[in-house]
């Protein structure tokens, strides 16, 4: 099994929608909003206009990655390698 993180570009006002029923990427998702000092589920509901720029894409990216693999982690196997495009590569 592979992982590929998605780099800038496909951020969407509903991309963290999926994460919605997931406990474990809420976690992740608080953490994310006490570093960067604005909730990202609240900054692609009422910001989408901001969603493509350097300094608010790549920290929501990370996070929005962050809180995909920490919901999806315990239902895989083991993962075998780890990829990503641009930011998407931390």
């Amino acid at each position: 099994l592979g992982i590929l993180c998605p780099g800038q570009g496909g951020q969407t006002p509903d991309m963290l929608d999926i994460l919605k029923g997931e406990p474990a990427a809420q976690v992740v998702l608080d953490a994310a909003a006490e570093t960067m000092g604005v909730d990202p589920r609240r900054l692609v509901a009422e910001q989408p206009e901001d969603l493509h720029r350097n300094a608010v894409a790549q920290p929501l990216l990370c996070a929005a990655a962050v809180a995909t693999w920490t919901a999806l982690r315990p239902r895989l196997a083991p993962v075998r390698a780890f990829a990503g495009y641009s930011v998407g590569e931390l």
